[in-house]
C-alpha cells in the first residue's frame, strides 16, 4: 500500500497536514502486479490555535531548601482555570502530590510522606478539565 499527495509517496502516520482540503491516493497492489487506487479527502480545521502554549510562566526547576528563592513549583496563571488538577509523579510513576492549584499557596514544595524528594527529574501533570483544552505534561527538575 502506497498513499501519495500530487503524485509524492507519503508516510501517513507521520505526514503532518495543513489545515485545508487535501487529497490522498492510495496505491494497492498484490503479488501478481495489479494494482488499484482509490482517493480520500482529508479535511483539517483548525478549531484553536494549537501553537499558543497556556503555562507561560513555568519553573521547572525549584529547590525546596527553605532560602526562600525558588522553594516551590510555580504555574502562573493555572488558578484562572477552575477545574484544574495538578499531579506530580516520579519516574516510576508513583503519585507524589494532587491538587487543584489555586495560585502560589498551593505549589508543590518537594514533600512527599513528610520527607523531601531526592534531587532529579519528575513528572507534572495539569488536567485543565475544561472542554478543548488538552492535559499538559512536562519534566520539572528538584534541585538543592
Amino acid at each position: 500500500v502506497v498513499a501519495q499527495i500530487n503524485g509524492t509517496d507519503i508516510d501517513p502516520d507521520t505526514y503532518e497536514f495543513s489545515a485545508g482540503t487535501t487529497i490522498v491516493t492510495w496505491i494497492v497492489s498484490d503479488a501478481t502486479g495489479n494494482t488499484t487506487s482509490c482517493e480520500q479527502t482529508v479535511t483539517v480545521e483548525v478549531t484553536r490555535n494549537c501553537e499558543s502554549r497556556l503555562l507561560t510562566d513555568f519553573n521547572r526547576g525549584f529547590s525546596p531548601n527553605g532560602d526562600g528563592i525558588a522553594d516551590t513549583l510555580v504555574i502562573k496563571g493555572l488558578e484562572k482555570y477552575r477545574n484544574n488538577v495538578v499531579r506530580i509523579y516520579d519516574l516510576s510513576q508513583r503519585l507524589l502530590f494532587s491538587t487543584h492549584y489555586g495560585g502560589p499557596g498551593d505549589a508543590w514544595d518537594g514533600t512527599h510522606e513528610g520527607g523531601t524528594v531526592p534531587v532529579g527529574p519528575y513528572v507534572c501533570v495539569i488536567d485543565f478539565n475544561e472542554p478543548g483544552l488538552d492535559q499538559e505534561r512536562k519534566m520539572i527538575y528538584v534541585n538543592y
